[in-house]
């Protein structure tokens, strides 16, 4: 059995080789410079790692290595930080190195050094444009110097990030540097200079400085800024042109003073909302906050572009489940700039724009359901239900009355009335009794029961069910890839009359700027833009999950919606209604007929 271990696992259990006796964990954490916890978190981990207990704990003496397990010979398991991480490191800092003395360093097998060279290859040559190249059984990197810092910087944010940003992590890295003084130097200046960075941006610039020391042959000619001048006051390093500027243009966008015009991007943005409104029915127009937060961040986005520091967004994925609509809407957005700056944001910076638009989103008071309350116990009980309301979306609370006030509880046009007594009002919204205010359930009901009100106001529009056909339902599909299932139903609107031949092009063109899969259950791939010759939505029912960039996918929805087609918010909730009912999500799966799978999809959730 091989065992991945990180540098920081591989040298606790060199420490606990050299030892006879019982050492304690606040031992191994000074001589790691880490803490007690720390080790002791890390001891778990290895033993779970290896399936049994090498390490074991006594009780007030500490921990000892088992018997008879050896860092040699056969019982040697793999030394890497993160074997990606490894092999481009070692290559910045030697230029070359032996392809058989590397695989001995890693403690694997050529032949799997050759699969990890092409997982590396895969992912550095898109992105950075360099690559690892094999002469004679030698490693070189083959791209200018600067794309190979920017690799080693890329691969090391992740594996800091995945270690809570703990120093030592970089320290068992840089071991010739002082990365303590760098990092506090670093610190200091921003102080200083009243700078707001995140720790994840603080920890990218520590990194651009260390990396720049790897390989002195990199370095180019030294010129001084405000920072690269008072790093070397502090530290004594230098920063080459490439490396400096482009920290100076993560200080300058964490500057607080710093004002830039957006015209450009203002100007921009407001054609890009018409074209929103025009394909999702939702006018962001009249939000001059968004549009002054979104210009801002897209100019800055243009720099991060070109300097290779996007932000990275650790909630990416849970925030495209959670809110399908708006990434979608974002992915739309990032295209129109790379139609403008022919720069490509990743989906951590998609999601940020996500983030904005969402924010507006919740301003928009058209798409809320209005809710009043009837409560007799005064304004402690409503102080409390309120606040429970105001972490449910899309929710616009119109007040407490009495419930003697059916006139005036019934004149703001409630979508839904939740009252904590028994009610004979004459009425056509829903009602909602609360049994009791303290329980956290009730509250996930009057969510479901929001959410259902949503579905049903979706459902009342012709329009949407109009758009399914049993001519473009799919079941029992066989196909084993995306591009299989995509030609498929795109070839099914074109032999119906949906769509014209370029079509697919446009959907492929869609998931290229971001994957329109958001879930294991779930894609729901488009066009850009609203072109088809007339609405319709293919579905496929897949037999076996088939890979959809991560995700194993059974249910594909396909839009092909035309230029009248009004009503995408209440699309989308439709769909991820059915789809987030674990009952209706079984039960689409199962289907066989096109007139079972509509009375599913249309089938009000049960409270």
């Amino acid at each position: 059995m091989q065992v991945y271990l990180n540098q920081r696992q591989y040298k606790i259990l060199e420490i606990l080789s050299h030892q006879e006796e019982c050492i304690t964990s606040l031992e191994i954490s000074k001589k790691l410079s880490i803490s007690s916890k720390t080790v002791q978190n890390e001891i778990a981990t290895i033993n779970q790692l290896y399936g049994k207990n090498i390490i074991s704990a006594k009780k007030g003496r500490g921990y000892k290595l088992k018997a008879g397990f050896s860092l040699n010979g056969e019982n040697q398991q793999m030394l890497s930080e993160n074997r990606k991480i490894f092999i481009i490191k070692e290559l910045v800092t030697h230029n070359s190195i032996d392809y058989y003395e590397l695989a001995d360093k890693l403690y694997i097998s050529p032949s799997s050094l050759n699969k990890d060279m092409k997982d590396v290859n895969a992912e550095i040559n898109q992105r950075f444009h360099v690559s690892i190249v094999r002469k004679q059984n030698r490693l070189y990197f083959k791209g200018n110097n600067a794309n190979k810092q920017k690799v080693v910087v890329y691969y090391l944010l992740e594996e800091s990030e995945n270690a809570n940003f703990d120093t030592s992590v970089l320290e068992s890295y840089f071991e010739t540097l002082d990365v303590r003084s760098i990092r506090n130097t670093i610190f200091s200046y921003v102080r200083e200079k009243h700078i707001n960075l995140n720790d994840f941006q603080l920890v990218s610039i520590l990194l651009h400085i260390l990396v720049a020391q790897l390989n002195q042959t990199f370095q180019e000619p030294v010129v001084y800024s405000d920072f690269s001048e008072y790093l070397f006051t502090k530290t004594g390093l230098h920063l080459n042109e490439e490396v400096a500027k482009r920290i100076d243009i993560s200080f300058r966008l964490g500057n607080d003073s710093i004002e830039q015009d957006c015209m450009d991007y203002k100007e921009f943005l407001l054609h890009v909302f018409d074209d929103i409104k025009h394909i999702y029915s939702i006018n962001f127009k009249e939000d001059t906050v968004l549009l002054d937060e979104l210009s801002l961040h897209l100019k800055y986005a243009e720099q991060r572009c070109k300097t290779n520091t996007q932000l990275k967004n650790p909630l990416i994925e849970e925030f495209k489940k959670k809110h399908v609509l708006v990434y979608d809407i974002a992915v739309y957005i990032a295209s129109k700039f790379y139609d403008k700056t022919k720069l490509h944001l990743d989906m951590d910076e998609i999601s940020y724009l996500a983030i904005h638009i969402l924010g507006s989103l919740q301003k928009l008071k058209g798409g809320n359901l209005k809710v009043v309350l009837i409560n007799p116990y005064g304004k402690a009980v409503e102080r409390l239900i309120v606040n429970k309301l105001d972490t449910i979306p899309n929710v616009l609370y119109c007040g407490n009355y009495s419930f003697l006030d059916e006139k005036g509880a019934l004149a703001v046009h409630p979508d839904l009335i939740i009252t904590l007594v028994q009610l004979d009002w004459k009425h056509t919204c829903e009602i909602y009794k609360v049994d009791d205010y303290l329980n956290s359930q009730e509250y996930t009901m009057i969510e479901r029961c929001i959410k259902q009100i949503h579905v049903k106001k979706a459902m009342q529009s012709l329009t949407i069910s109009s758009c399914f056909h049993e001519s473009l339902f799919l079941t029992h599909v066989s196909a084993k890839s995306k591009k299989e299932v995509i030609d498929l139903m795109c070839q099914r609107l074109l032999d119906n009359g949906f769509v014209d031949a370029q079509f697919a092009q446009q959907v492929y063109q869609r998931e290229e700027v971001a994957p329109t899969c958001f879930s294991d259950q779930l894609a729901i791939p488009h066009s850009i833009k609203k072109c088809a010759k007339k609405s319709g939505i293919s579905v496929a029912i897949l037999e076996n999950p088939i890979p959809w960039n991560g995700y194993a996918v059974r249910v594909v929805f396909l839009f092909a919606l035309d230029k009248t087609f009004d009503q995408v918010p209440k699309l989308y909730e439709l769909i991820l209604d059915a789809i987030d009912d674990p009952k209706r999500y079984e039960a689409i799966l199962a289907c066989d007929d096109f007139s079972s799978f509509m009375s599913i999809l249309m089938k009000e959730r049960e409270r």
